[in-house]
């Protein structure tokens, strides 16, 4: 999301944000408030719904959870969803595609410092 509520997640990001659009993923900033859902979809068949972050803290710190569901009904609504989110949001991978300023560069990798107990 635009609205992040975390500073310290929000630039340790970057760093992955960055590596991802160079493998052509396409990165896309939610722009109607805040969302911390993680959801995929896979073959039209899989839907996969949740909060649960992927970093220790969440793993086993936080009471989060994730749910698999093999169902084309579930999957064609999470298309759905996923659809009108995205006209919700602002692509924005040129700005990773670009190489970031030194002070940015550094914000990001001192925060990913922090990453374990963020």
């Amino acid at each position: 999301p635009r609205l992040n509520d975390n500073w310290f997640v929000k630039q340790a990001a970057h760093i992955y944000l960055a590596e991802l659009a160079e493998h052509g993923a396409q990165i896309y900033s939610f722009e109607h408030g805040f969302m911390h859902q993680k959801v995929m979809l896979i073959d039209e068949r899989l839907g996969i719904v949740g909060s649960t972050n992927f970093d220790n803290r969440s793993f086993r710190l936080n009471f989060e959870v994730t749910g698999a569901v093999a169902d084309e009904a579930f999957a064609s609504e999470i298309e759905t969803m996923l659809s009108e989110d995205l006209a919700c949001s602002t692509n924005i991978t040129q700005q990773y595609l670009q190489k970031p300023t030194l002070w940015n560069r550094f914000k990001a990798k001192s925060c990913d410092l922090l990453a374990p107990i963020l």
